[in-house]
């Protein structure tokens, strides 16, 4: 296995501009006041995109073993478990009162 230099390269490119944008999204954070709502949308808006990243490579690998169709029923049937337990955790948080 040889690492090129233009990989090299790539990577740190994209590293360094995920580290500007969270650096950049820091400095406004301090300057403008948003609602606890607006930040939580944000939050996971971010944390879809990360995990949609991550997912896409591994959904094309799964295809290539498993095949089209074992890969979107476990892609959907993941979505719904992910859904279910999330909509489990807001029911048991709106049950808890914090001051």
């Amino acid at each position: 296995m040889t690492i090129e230099i233009s990989n090299v390269i790539t990577v740190t490119a994209i590293t360094a501009f995920a580290g500007c944008t969270s650096f950049i999204g820091a400095l406004i954070s301090h300057k403008v006041q948003f609602s606890e709502s607006k930040i939580l949308t944000l939050t996971a808006f971010g944390a879809g995109l990360l995990m949609s990243a991550a997912i896409f490579q591994m959904v094309v690998e799964a295809e290539k073993d498993i095949g089209l169709v074992l890969t979107m029923i476990s892609f959907v049937a993941g979505a719904v478990i992910f859904t279910i337990a999330d909509y489990i955790a807001k029911k048991r948080a709106e049950v808890r009162v914090y001051y």
